[in-house]
């Protein structure tokens, strides 16, 4: 046997094994590096700020997606409500992020603060991505990390290079995206306005037209605030809507049994664009054949009715003598919350035409000539838009919101009927037409749905919801079209953050290095040392062509015995 020939075949299947092995430890570390480098990641609910265009002027965050490439990336700011300060955004902001997640506690306790740092984004413009997320335990957890990481950069000149160094290349990151669609235009909205004249007359049924006296009783069902998908305004002005509805209900049971007996004749309208300067009334009011116009006597608008023990009605100015309307509903609302306990007080204000700004509904009617007011919970009026909603609107009291209804229903009917002194309530028995389990229901679906403009426009799955709850309690009720394009607006949708956690870019580069040397160490290893150098040498010189003879003959014989 060759001892040449058999050497040469073992180096040819170590070589084999050896490539193998190197193939695989690649395939293996790779692996590694992958699974070292990425954990498992979050998805966290999102709301974007408020964007639109007035007067040609654009404002809000102007950009949707944080899906970006290469280092922007790394330069996504979280700020919690709790650590902002004086100047703390604007000084953020001039680091020039390329997004922004602003974390808002459960509880506001520093009311005065999110007043200012809603005005701000409000007013100002951002050419970022800008969000807001209520607290949770998975973005906590991120931004405590973010935390640390920061105290960690800010003690850093106080280290060792090799404890900088090791920090560096053991650090994690966050890989955050957002993908959603840009925001589009929705100028000009198109919204709906419901109203139904209930006669007290069984023989009055021609619609839009009245036999008597007529009072309007109003409610807004919109709701304004910073992040459109989290515009519930449970109290403000859902529960005008609620109490509306449960108002309707009653008084067509009353009207069924004693409607003769009643002076006035009631208008029920429901209007969407309360943030809006109240533009669907006044569109309302401007289509109303003169023959019923003239008839109405009083409008009494219905505005966050279930979060106050004491109540206010808010007047532009006090009824004239010859408004008896007027004065016996003023005079019924003292006697009626003086008999049931409650806290009332009238707020007047006068109208200040020269203001963009429209607080109160009965502000519309009182342009149209008609004297009315409004009744609310709210001691004062709204200053600013943002003031009428917000994010933290979600809840009412039910019980305060039924007491305030049968003020209401009370108050008006001793005054329709010409029973003002009347000690006994009225709406009991069989009249009770209130309904607390109705009342819950329907503040849990206002709990749960965003009743933005843009979100009411027709034909929206929002509104097609909405109008089923209507028609389901006023089967008949009219609908009148209502154009608004005075503000454009931007839609929205609402988004989900995914967040990755993953190793330091130096960590792969790191992992890099030390897998290139293994890999590199264990073929000099397994090939030999003469071997790998000669290899490596041959990278840098001049090939040459080796021919490889095996003899059959061997150059040595060696008896056996």
């Amino acid at each position: 046997i060759n001892a040449e020939y058999m050497g040469f075949k073992a180096q040819l299947i170590v070589m084999g094994y050896l490539d193998t092995l190197l193939k695989e430890s690649a395939w293996l570390c790779l692996v590694l590096l992958f699974a070292t480098s990425v954990h498992a990641g979050v998805e966290i609910n999102l709301a974007r700020l408020l964007q639109y265009n007035k007067d040609a002027q654009d404002h809000g965050s102007q950009l949707a997606s944080l899906n970006f490439a290469g280092d922007a990336l790394r330069k996504i700011a979280f700020l919690h409500f709790d650590d902002i300060g004086d100047n703390s955004v604007m000084n953020l902001l001039h680091k020039k992020p390329n997004g922004l997640i602003i974390i808002l506690p459960r509880v506001i306790s520093e009311m005065a603060m999110w007043h200012t740092l809603q005005k701000f984004f409000y007013d100002e413009t951002f050419p970022i991505p800008i969000y807001v997320a209520f607290e949770n335990e998975p973005l906590m957890q991120i931004y405590k990390d973010l935390q640390v990481k920061e105290t960690q950069l800010a003690e850093a000149p106080t280290k060792s290079f090799f404890s900088k160094m090791f920090e560096t290349v053991m650090a994690e990151d966050y890989q955050v995206s957002v993908s959603i669609d840009e925001p589009k235009s929705s100028s000009p909205l198109q919204l709906e306005n419901f109203y139904y004249l209930l006669s007290s007359s069984q023989d009055q049924k021609e619609e839009r037209k009245a036999s008597k006296p007529v009072i309007i009783i109003s409610a807004t069902y919109d709701v304004f605030s910073l992040a459109p998908d989290l515009s519930h305004g449970v109290n403000s002005n859902g529960s005008g809507l609620i109490a509306l509805l449960e108002l309707f209900k009653a008084y067509q049971k009353l009207f069924a049994a004693y409607g003769s007996f009643s002076k006035y004749d009631l208008l029920f309208l429901l209007t969407p664009t309360g943030s809006l300067n109240y533009r669907g009334t006044e569109l309302f009011l401007n289509d109303l054949p003169e023959s019923l116009s003239q008839k109405i006597e009083f409008a009494l608008c219905l505005d966050s009715l279930g979060a106050n023990d004491d109540l206010f009605l808010h007047l532009s100015r006090p009824p004239k003598t010859g408004e008896a309307t007027s004065l016996s509903i003023l005079e019924a609302f003292t006697i009626t919350t003086s008999q049931m306990g409650v806290n009332y007080s009238t707020v007047r204000k006068a109208i200040n035409q020269t203001l963009d700004f429209i607080p109160w509904e009965h502000e519309k009617f009182a342009y149209k000539k008609i004297h009315g007011a409004t009744v609310s919970s709210l001691p004062t009026a709204a200053s600013h838009p943002l003031d009428k909603g917000s994010m933290y609107d979600t809840t009412i009291s039910t019980k305060i919101l039924k007491r305030n209804i049968e003020i209401i229903a009370e108050t008006l009917t001793k005054s329709m009927y010409g029973i003002i002194d009347q000690k006994n309530s009225i709406f009991t028995g069989d009249y009770d037409g209130l309904n607390s389990g109705y009342i819950e229901q329907l503040a849990q679906f206002l709990q749960q749905t965003s009743r933005f403009p843009t979100k009411l426009v027709k034909n929206s799955e929002t509104m097609k919801e909405f109008t089923k709850i209507i028609n389901k309690v006023i089967p008949n009720v009219t609908k009148m079209g209502v154009e608004y394009k005075d503000t454009d607006f931007y839609t929205n949708a609402q988004s989900k953050m995914k967040v990755i956690k993953v190793k330091s870019r130096l960590t792969d580069m790191f992992l890099f290095v030390v897998i290139g040397i293994y890999l590199v160490g264990l073929y000099a290893y397994l090939s030999g040392l003469n071997t790998f150098l000669s290899e490596v040498g041959s990278l840098f010189g001049k090939k040459e062509k080796v021919k490889l003879q095996i003899s059959s003959t061997p150059s040595h014989q060696h008896n056996i015995a």
